[in-house]
């Protein structure tokens, strides 16, 4: 596993994590035990992993019946909406043409509050993509960190360098709210941050799409930045980015190529069985 994209965390950290939520090693399995047993009672739910299932535990903040909630929604969005939660075969031509035209790279170290931080971008000269694919390739990241990632909350920082107008235009409401409705309901997941970077008259765009999609509290954690990014350092520090964002952790190159590798590696291999990655 490239060290570029190995999730995984020291017992440390993970004990803060665990702390923070007043959990132990006893609480934990008492409660993954829990929602095992209420599994077995609903016909429509299948068995999960153990890891899993204390992620989303994780995820829900210590809530049994908010987990109970998540698992149940994350399965009825896989009936609901196929088109993003179902044929993650990266060999398909959808996703090899994805790979050539952007990169989202979840960055391997945690800030210090335990956050997980993940870049999304396009590159020069991309205007014609398709927004299911780059919705279901995010999908796709958030299934592995399902299987391996252990953090507080996320941050998400969105690079508006090569992002053209013609290029928003390929982003529908329909298209976003079904991935709002898988990331934040399915996977439960938590952001403490969104920051928009090289910012353009486009982002305006974006943030009147995300107006209609997400709550006041969400809306009021998105940070505008233009190509100064020193404003971004004070939220995420440069040891944790890429080079190209004024930080000492690689390139973004090396990222995304690491992150395409692993996510053909174990899209493929083991997602596809069943076989869950602890």
């Amino acid at each position: 596993m490239s060290e570029l994209t190995d999730l995984r965390i020291n017992d440390e950290k993970k004990e803060r994590v665990r702390k923070n939520l007043d959990l132990d090693e006893e609480r934990i399995k008492a409660a993954v035990q829990g929602i095992k047993d209420w599994m077995e009672l609903q016909p429509h739910l299948p068995k999960e992993d153990d890891g899993r299932l204390e992620r989303w535990l994780i995820r829900c903040k210590n809530n049994m019946e908010k987990t109970k909630h998540t698992l149940d929604m994350y399965y009825s969005l896989k009936t609901q909406i196929p088109e993003l939660m179902s044929n993650w075969n990266v060999d398909d031509t959808w996703a090899q043409e994805l790979m050539n035209q952007g990169f989202i790279i979840p960055l391997p170290k945690l800030t210090d509050e335990l956050d997980r931080i993940t870049i999304f971008g396009l590159y020069s000269g991309v205007e014609d993509f398709e927004i299911y694919s780059v919705c279901k390739t995010l999908l796709m990241s958030l299934e592995i960190r399902m299987c391996e990632d252990y953090n507080m909350k996320d941050i998400i920082i969105i690079d508006f360098k090569n992002i053209t107008a013609k290029s928003v235009l390929r982003i529908t409401l329909p298209a976003m709210k079904k991935f709002v409705d898988c990331a934040l309901k399915g996977y439960n997941m938590r952001i403490r941050a969104i920051h928009l970077i090289n910012s353009s008259p486009i982002t305006e765009v974006l943030i009147t799409i995300s107006k209609a999609l997400l709550k006041n509290k969400l809306i009021d954690r998105l940070h505008v930045h233009g190509s100064d990014l020193t404003a971004l350092h004070k939220h995420v520090p440069k040891s944790l980015l890429p080079k190209e964002y004024g930080g000492e952790n690689g390139t973004v190159t090396q990222h995304d190529s690491a992150w395409k590798n692993k996510l053909t590696v174990i899209v493929i291999g083991s997602l596809s069985t069943r076989k869950r990655i602890r």
